[in-house]
């Protein structure tokens, strides 16, 4: 009986888990389509999440010839813009959606950022890896472990990984970078942007590749 209430629980916690992914992700693609169209929206919005991304960009203290990835950029690619602003470094974003690759593209000529952001057409659980230092794994993309398991695999030893997660979504990543020999948490944020909803409140985890296993405590 304990066991068949821990499976209803387990299953049950799942589909709420997906439900809120689904409203985030709706969440986030429309605000990003509104921004590509308003540019007081893109305010608020920028305004909303840059120092949120910063707190991640402080960390990593990125050098000119880091070589850097986003998987998940979206239609308005804010992270890869604000990369630019604060490191001046060149950035590719790719998205498996072509629609949300198109409105990108248009965003950064617009912004005359051809030169520092290449957006990409690409699907994260295949996309050669292994050229970047530093790759971003958007809140919004899709299947988040899959995903996780092909940059442990595939990624170049010492490549530092940062992961964007919902709050309620974030115990099975730490489960499972818990069971990597060869990964290791540099850091945790948490991150609560105005205005604060479980749909936009995330976690990051900035992680590091390495050559030699972990020791276990």
């Amino acid at each position: 009986m304990a066991d068949e209430n821990h499976r209803k629980q387990t299953l049950l916690r799942r589909f709420f888990i997906g439900l809120f992914r689904v409203k985030s992700i709706l969440f986030w693609e429309l605000v990003d389509l509104l921004s590509g169209k308003n540019q007081k929206i893109a305010a608020i919005y920028k305004n909303a999440i840059v120092n949120e991304y910063n707190k991640e960009y402080n960390f990593l203290q990125i050098q000119p010839t880091d070589t850097i990835l986003h998987i998940g950029c979206g239609a308005y690619p804010l992270t890869e813009m604000t990369l630019v602003e604060h490191s001046n470094i060149k950035v590719v974003g790719i998205d498996n959606k072509p629609k949300a690759i198109s409105h990108a593209r248009q965003i950064v000529k617009t912004k005359k950022l051809e030169h520092h952001i290449a957006i990409k057409r690409g699907d994260g659980i295949n996309y050669p890896v292994d050229k970047f230092s530093v790759i971003i794994l958007s809140s919004c993309a899709y299947p988040k472990l899959p995903i996780l398991k092909h940059l442990v695999q595939k990624a170049h030893p010492d490549t530092t990984i940062v992961i964007r997660e919902l709050d309620i979504a974030i115990d099975p990543i730490l489960e499972f970078i818990n069971n990597q020999k060869k990964i290791s948490i540099l850091k945790q944020i948490e991150h609560t942007p105005f205005p604060y909803s479980i749909t936009s409140a995330w976690t990051t985890l900035i992680l590091k590749k390495r050559l030699v296993e972990k020791k276990n405590k």
